[in-house]
Parts: C-alpha cells; sequence; structure tokens
C-alpha cells in the first residue's frame, strides 16, 4: 500500500528556506529534500515489504 505524503502548510511573510524546513520537517519519515544550485529534488524512500509473522523464512 502505498500512502501520499500529507503535507499541510498555511504560510505568510515567510523565507523560502524556512519553508523548505516546513516541508521537511512533515516529510522527513518519507522522503528526503535535496536543494542544489538550480534544483529541488523531494526522494521518496521505498516501503518495507511488510514480513510475515512466524516460522522459518
Amino acid at each position: 500500500m502505498r500512502l501520499p505524503l500529507p503535507v499541510n502548510l498555511k504560510v505568510n511573510g515567510i523565507s523560502y528556506a524556512n519553508l523548505l524546513r516546513l516541508i521537511e520537517m512533515q516529510t522527513a519519515w518519507r522522503a528526503t529534500l535535496t536543494q542544489l544550485p538550480g534544483q529541488l529534488t523531494l526522494a521518496f524512500a521505498q516501503a518495507e515489504p511488510a514480513r510475515k509473522a512466524g516460522g522459518r523464512q
């Protein structure tokens, strides 16, 4: 099951850097936000497959 990245922002009068920090705080558990000159990348982490309970694997 894939879940979207829940981001909820209502901002006014903040810097671009602070806006990126807010996004990163809300997405860090599932994605990595990387900023390079002229490039902004949001890389999604792979979801771990569900493990079977009990028995030998």
